[in-house]
Formats: structure tokens, sequence, C-alpha cells
């Protein structure tokens, strides 16, 4: 009797199951979890065969059996809140794997990741020797932000031989401190001592060796994990292949990065990431071709919004700015509350000299991801009107109407008033801004800035200084006082204290770098400098940057090197004074 109520029961719960998965819209979810589903499937060595976990049936008491039913039931009537509530007490209650495992699924498929993380540690600590029990503990540690956990559920999968996401574990370590993502990057290094056939693995090294700037690392470990992906990982080879390209790129080797996904297309066929990912690529290399992929991407995915979305901005670049519109009218029709519709739309209008549409459709960006850009435009319209008067009316109305906003829009006035040589103005609206917000960090580092240009040195320091007592490890106002230090006064060797605090919390900034460049090359430390520069360069072309590292590489006798780097600066930016300076001072034209 006992086993047919169980019986009952896990039939119940299968139908309960297909019906929450025929709501969700998904497929093959009665007998996957979603960790099971994973894009990036796991490619351990072949005698790594999971075995099937050993099923234990016993019986239910009748308050646990009463509580099921209720949750089925629940789950029949779309109430998921009762059902999922029930699944996770009974699968603590029980320590029934399989009721854990069911309460996982359900709540994956809901996107409850709170109720998933709590679920999965159950149906891990319920199924220790179940690889999919693991791999699901340990995607949801990973999402927590608990790495040490995640990894040990994840490694524990590995060694029982089933389905590893080490790529999700890498992404999520991303969002970690430098030192905790080394840290994790390390773990993972030791596991592939352990493990060196695992191509899944190799792919999750090379992916947070990439988010530590370590891409020639990076694409030696992609490679492995490619020439390790069995012909038959489709899903793999894709994601490896896609990886394989943004790392290439990041290495400035974009011509071969598009070779690397043109053979991929040879090989899957239309695959849209990998068409994507093409047509990305070639925005770099030739935009007009760029335009001919993402109109055929467009043309085989009509329903995505987002691609034809991009497909306009693609249109405006390359100035077919009636096309470009036509798109982004048409997606207003299906969203006319699209702050980001809105917000292309006004470029485009302002691209087309109809600058009163464009002030129309900035003003209609609501508050959210695009609005203080928007603000930015409508209120540089203005300036360029001369009505610079209105322009901070308009900032101020604003915000009034929206208080959240208050210190990005007084920071719009004051960047406005600054570009128009308004310069007292805009200290003063800093000042006032300081008076309502005396600790806002923000406004005292704009207005030090503000002091560096007013030739105010002593107050940019003593904002920065203030800025340091509210958060000593603020790396830009370290890194801002460290270089106002360096350029204005020969007090060096406290300019190199400040600067190297910058440096390491925040080791691979390149205004940073570039600092760290300057300084040393004030010090007399040139080679040091010249590898500091380099860096920042490849990193961020900036014309200061580029003076900097001229200068630098002048002084150790490198004037023909000087003179390209100049060059290059100077055809990407003709009008740079601080560029032109230097290249007049040191009579290299």
């Amino acid at each position: 009797m006992k086993d047919m109520v169980k019986t009952v029961f896990y039939s119940r719960r299968l139908a309960g199951l297909l019906l929450l998965c025929s709501l969700a819209g998904l497929h093959g979810c009665a007998t996957q979890t979603p960790a099971e589903r994973a894009t990036m499937t796991s490619l351990d060595s072949p005698e790594a065969a999971a075995p099937e976990p050993e099923i234990k049936y016993r019986p239910f008491d009748l308050q646990t059996l009463y509580s099921l039913l209720v949750a089925d039931i629940a789950a029949q009537r779309n109430r998921y809140d009762i059902a999922l509530r029930n699944y996770l007490r009974q699968a603590a209650k029980t320590e029934d794997p399989g009721i854990a495992r069911y309460a996982t699924v359900m709540s994956e498929l809901l996107q409850a990741e709170a109720v998933a993380l709590r679920a999965s540690e159950l149906w891990a600590r319920s199924a220790p020797g179940d690889s999919s029990a693991l791999q699901s503990a340990a995607i949801h540690q990973a999402r927590a932000q608990d790495l040490d956990q995640a990894l040990a559920y994840m490694t524990g999968a590995l060694r029982l031989g089933g389905n590893t996401n080490f790529t999700e574990l890498a992404e999520a370590a991303a969002q970690l401190t430098h030192g905790r993502k080394q840290e994790v990057l390390k773990q993972m290094e030791e596991l592939l001592q352990e493990y060196p056939k695992n191509a899944e693995l190799w792919l999750g090294v090379a992916l947070l060796q990439g988010k530590l700037n370590q891409h020639t690392a990076a694409l030696e470990s992609v490679n492995q994990s490619l020439a390790l992906a069995p012909k038959d990982q489709q899903q793999h080879r894709i994601g490896a292949s896609i990886l394989r390209a943004q790392t290439l790129e990041e290495l400035n080797r974009t011509e071969d990065a598009i070779s690397v996904i043109e053979a991929a297309l040879e090989e899957f066929g239309e695959n849209k990431r990998l068409g994507l990912q093409y047509a990305r690529l070639l925005t770099r290399t030739d935009m007009r071709l760029a335009e001919d992929q993402f109109e055929s991407l467009a043309s085989r995915h009509p329903d995505d919004h987002e691609l034809q979305f991009t497909l306009a901005l693609v249109y405006r670049e390359n100035q077919q700015l009636d096309k470009a519109r036509d798109i982004l009218e048409g997606l207003l029709e299906l969203d006319s509350d699209n702050p980001s519709v809105h917000y292309y739309l006004g470029i485009v209008f302002e691209d087309q000299g109809d600058d009163d549409t464009a002030l129309e459709h900035y003003s209609l960006v609501q508050p959210g991801q695009m609005f203080i850009s928007a603000q930015a435009r409508y209120s540089d319209i203005l300036g360029n009107r001369n009505d610079v008067d209105g322009a901070v009316n308009y900032l101020a109305g604003l915000a009034d109407t929206y208080p959240d906003h208050e210190v990005d829009l007084t920071l719009l006035s004051s960047n406005l008033l600054t570009r128009h040589g308004m310069l007292e103005r805009s200290h003063a609206v800093l000042t006032g801004a300081l008076q309502t917000h005396p600790k806002n960090q923000d406004i005292l580092y704009a207005r030090s800035m503000l002091n560096e240009k007013r030739q105010d040195l002593a107050a940019a320091e003593q904002d920065l200084r203030r800025l340091l007592e509210l958060d000593p490890n603020n790396a830009a106002a370290l890194n801002a006082l460290g270089y106002t230090l360096t350029v204005h006064t020969d007090r060096y060797d406290e300019a190199l204290e400040l600067i190297e605090k910058a440096f390491a919390i925040k080791p691979e900034d390149p205004a940073i770098i570039d600092s760290m460049g300057w300084i040393h090359f004030r010090l007399g430390n040139i080679e040091v400098a010249i590898e500091h520069l380099r860096k920042a360069y490849q990193m961020f072309p900036d014309p200061e940057v580029a003076a900097h590292l001229g200068e630098a590489l002048w002084a150790a006798g490198a004037q023909d090197e000087a003179r390209e780097v100049w060059r290059n600066a100077l055809d990407a930016a003709p009008d740079n004074q601080f560029l032109l300076d230097i290249v007049e001072r040191f009579g290299a034209p």
C-alpha cells in the first residue's frame, strides 16, 4: 500500500512538472535541471563516465504525503508560491533527493534564485553521489558569489565524472575583486593538473584569464579547449570559438579573430551566436560588410527586436540615417516608451540637423540607463544655441522633478558651464551642491578637477584629501592626487606612494598605469616608465597617454618611434592641443 501511494505521488509529481514545463514553454525539463542543460556541457576524459545514482525508496509519513499532494495541486493551479514552499519544506524535513531535485527544477524554471540556492543545497546534501545535484548546487552558489563553496561542489561533480560548468563559475568570479579572481583562477588551474583533458575546465580557465586581462594565457587555454573538444560537442565548440575570437581581438588581432569565426561558420552553418560575433567583429574593419551581415541576420530573425535595433545603429554609423530612423520608428510603434529607441532617434534626428525633433525624443527618455546621456545631449543642443542659461535651468527643473538624479544632473550643469568657459559659475554650482551633499564623492572629485583647471592647486588638493578621508581606498582620487602632484609639484615621493596605492587597488586601470609611467619618468626611471606607458597606450590610445609615451621614448633615444606614436595619435585626434604642444616642443612635425 505504501509503495502504491509512493508511485501515485511520483506520477502526480511528474504530471505537475510537465504542466509547469508546458506553461514555461520549455521542453525536456522533466528529466533535466538547468544545470544539466547548461549551454557549455562537460567534456571529461573518456574514462570519467558518471555512474547512475542508486535509487532508494522509503515511505513518507501522512503529513509529508499531504503536504506534497497540496504542492502538486497548487502547481497545477498556478499557485507556485505554495508549491515551492511545501516542496522546500519537505525536502528539508525528509532529506529526500527526489523532492529536493523537484524543488530545484521548479525554482529554476520560475527563476526564484533564493529558493533554488536552498533547494540545490538540500539536493546536493541528500545525494552526494549525484553529479547533477552537485553541479546544480555549484551553479547556484556561484550566482550567490560563494565561489569557494561553488568550486567545492563543482569539483565534486567533476570527480564523479558528471557534467560541469566551470564557465559559469568563471563568469561569477569575474564580479569579484582582482585578488579573489586570482584565487579562483589558481584553484581552477590546480584542478587542470588533475584533469588536463577536461575541455570545459580549460574553457572556464580561459574565460577567467581573459577577465584578468591575461589574454595571451587565455588564448592558449581556449586553444587547448578546442583541441580537446569532440566534434559532436557543437555548443561547446561554438562557445569556445567565440571566446577565442574575443581573445584575439583583445590582443589586437582582429583579422585573426574574423578568420576564427569564418571557420566556425563554415563548420556549424548559420548559427545566430556566431553570426552576431562575426558582424560585430566586422564593425572593427569594414562597416559596409558589417551592415550586410547584420541585414542578413535581421532578415533571418525578424522577431528579434534587439537585432533590429543593432542594425539601426549600424545604419546610423554608416550614415544611412533614413534607414536607421525607419527601423527605430518601427520599434517605437511596438514600445512607445522605450528609452533606448527614443535616445537613438534623438541622435539620428540630430545627425539630420533636426534639433527640435531630437529635443522631443531626448525629453521622452525617462529615468533609467539612458536618462542622463539623453539630458546631456539635450543640454548640449541648448548650449550650442548659445542658450546655456536655458540648459542650466532645464537641468535644474529635472533635478527638482527627479531628486534621485539630482547629483548627476548637477554634474551635467557643471560640465556644460565648464565647456563654455564659465569656470566660476561651474564652481559655484558644485560648491552649492556640496552644501546639500557635503560627503558626495562625485561632486568633490568634480570640483577638484575644476579647481585644477582654475589653477587653484591648493583647493584641488584639499578636495581630493577630503575625498580620501571619506574613502581611503578610492583609486580614482588616489591616482588624481598622485598625478596632480607629479605634474604640478616636485613632491615625487609622495606622488609615487599615492599612485602605487591606486595601482594596487586597480592594477588594470589604464589611467593609473599611465600615471605610474609618468611618475617613473619624472623620477628618471625611463625604462620602467616606457613599460607602463606602452601598456597604458595599448589599453587606451588616448592623446595624452600618447604624448607621455612619445616623450619617454624620445628621452630613451628612440626618436623615430616617438614620432610614429605621435603621428598615429594625431591621425586620430588632429586637434588635440596637449598633443600638438608636445610635438611642437620637441620639434617633431
